[in-house]
């Protein structure tokens, strides 16, 4: 009995250590605000995904991160799942979304019309930066850049 009490206290204040731990290892950059929130959500969305794609050995430059998240093979891998035509995956999904009013694409991709607001990614491989610049419709010129560092 006595070391069972004292294995209680230490397996509550060891369990909330672990998930600090946990919580305080994972890769997450305060974004600086656009001012127009579906962009930051979608800006979040984005940066997490970049966030994941790093640690994969295959993409190892800026370019072919975002060669890789705006391919048809990538954004089928990392859109979430719809709440409208998979709802229970959808309900399991804990992870950040983009708003549904903003498109995200390459510089390289011409503009989805369909959508009023665009989050277009660019890769400089010198710096090891992909650049997210925010466009409303019909904007020729971003009204928001964010630069995010890669593999850093």
């Amino acid at each position: 009995m006595n070391t069972l009490l004292r294995l209680r206290e230490w397996v509550i204040p060891g369990t909330i250590s672990l998930l600090l731990l946990i919580g305080c290892s994972n890769k997450t950059t305060q974004l600086e605000s656009s001012g127009d929130a579906e962009m930051d959500q979608t800006a979040a969305f984005s940066l997490s995904i970049i966030e994941k794609l790093e640690d994969r050995p295959t993409l190892e430059t800026p370019s072919e991160i975002v060669n890789y998240m705006t391919s048809t093979a990538g954004t089928a891998e990392l859109t979430p799942p719809s709440e409208e035509y998979e709802p229970d995956a959808a309900s399991q999904y804990k992870g950040p979304r983009p708003a549904q009013t903003v498109w995200v694409q390459s510089a390289q991709q011409p503009r989805n019309d369909f959508f009023q607001k665009h989050l277009i990614l660019s890769a400089d491989d010198s710096a090891g930066v992909i650049v997210a610049n925010a466009y409303r419709k019909d904007g020729n010129e971003p009204f928001f850049t964010w630069k995010w560092p890669v593999n850093d």
